[in-house]
């Protein structure tokens, strides 16, 4: 009798416990739209304080992993297409803007007057899309839009807005990226002439983070005038460790919730996502370093321009004044960044000497026009004017 009472008790309870993953699930799902993909967290997150981080990590299948093979060439009238990260402050635009105006390629990018904005199609198609970035398709995945952003966005994108047909594509990620410092200053001088990036949705697993995850930092229209102890004092400013931010994989902390995991081992997991996802990147170019970067783009996609890029060594960062405590400041803020950095440059290095060897007489050319004949392995601007093409030029009236 005794027993025949136990197995009741527990089929009723094997019963229960099936019911009771079945309501956590539906309430789950019901409760967060984007459930069993950024939904019901806890366990996850509880996890990974647990799990080796580099374990954490994740690269879309469909994306290039690092610089492709010496002998790849970009597949114009293919499927490759150019995804471009641009981070605020690190001559982005000018980049940008080489990307669309300036390619020596036979299916020059259409430029419209009235958008600022160009069509980068491939020369067998008037559908198909070889570049996505700024000025060719727009803020499609929002405002300067980061990597969980971007990676999370781009080929749906493709799929449904811009090319409207699902198609096999060949990812090839890039981005430049600049010295903390100077991009700090030139972040908050930027601001304080009236820029917001106010449109910018920071989606994270599909959602923006909450105005107590990411408090303003201003309640006017716009950060006008704002003076740099102001700027500095503002714990949410997402100038503070942005080219971290921007190149990590934000879904591995959490999104923009400060308080789901220890800050230390946040930025660790930051900094290190940061790292893999820059390693992993087909290029990326350093602000600093113009004439170089352009060689490394050339070479890795086999893909050249019409002009020379030229390093400029004056900007609105270089004549502000700061005292040595703001600059202790932002050093402590900027912490992240410099570590990546460091490795950032490093890496840059790595990869212009491998292609450097393996190119000797094209690099021995392309310092004879960049440098007036001076060869060095890191050439400054030398004596080039400053060549900065304008927009009207290029228009379609």
């Amino acid at each position: 009798m005794q027993n025949t009472k136990r197995k009741q008790l527990t089929k009723y309870g094997r019963v229960f416990i099936v019911f009771l993953v079945m309501t956590a699930l539906t309430v789950c799902f019901y409760m967060c739209p984007s459930a069993l993909k950024g939904c019901c967290k806890s366990t996850e997150l509880a996890s990974r304080n647990s799990v080796s981080i580099e374990n954490m990590f994740h690269i879309p299948i469909n994306m290039q992993r690092g610089p492709p093979a010496p002998e790849y060439k970009f597949d114009m009238n293919g499927s490759d297409v150019i995804v471009f990260l641009h981070i605020q402050k690190t001559s982005g635009t000018t980049f940008g803007e080489h990307l669309v105006l300036d390619m020596d390629i036979d299916n020059q990018c259409q430029c419209s007057q009235q958008r600022k904005r160009c069509n980068c199609q491939r020369p067998n198609s008037e559908k198909k899309e070889w570049l996505f970035s700024r000025f060719s398709t727009g803020w499609k995945c929002g405002l300067h839009a980061d990597w969980t952003e971007l990676t999370s966005c781009v080929d749906d994108t493709m799929n449904k807005k811009l090319e409207m047909q699902v198609d096999k594509r060949r990812y090839f990620y890039i981005t430049i990226l600049r010295e903390p410092i100077p991009r700090f200053i030139s972040e908050f001088r930027h601001v304080q002439r009236g820029a917001t990036w106010y449109s910018a949705k920071h989606l994270c697993y599909g959602r923006p983070p909450t105005e107590e995850q990411l408090p303003p930092c201003y309640n006017t229209t716009d950060w006008k005038d704002v003076s740099l102890d102001e700027f500095l004092a503002c714990e949410s400013n997402l100038a503070r460790n942005r080219q971290t931010r921007m190149l990590c994989d934000l879904t591995l902390v959490d999104c923009y919730n400060q308080n789901s995991m220890p800050q230390e081992r946040r930025n660790k997991i930051m900094l290190e996502s940061a790292v893999h996802n820059l390693e992993n990147m087909a290029y990326f170019g350093l602000a600093e370093q113009q004439e170089m970067s352009q060689f490394l783009f050339t070479k890795t996609f086999k893909l050249d321009f019409k002009v020379p890029f030229v390093s400029s060594y004056k900007s609105k960062s270089s004549d502000t004044i700061i005292t040595p405590e703001q600059n202790r400041t932002i050093i402590q803020q900027s912490e992240l960044d410099i570590e990546l950095y460091k490795f950032a440059l490093e890496l840059f290095m790595k990869r212009v000497n491998k292609v450097i060897k393996e190119y000797p007489e094209d690099y021995k050319k392309f310092i004879d026009e960049v440098n007036n004949a001076q060869l060095t392995e890191f050439p400054d601007s030398g004596p080039l004017p400053k060549r900065r093409k304008k927009w009207k030029k290029y228009l379609k009236q």
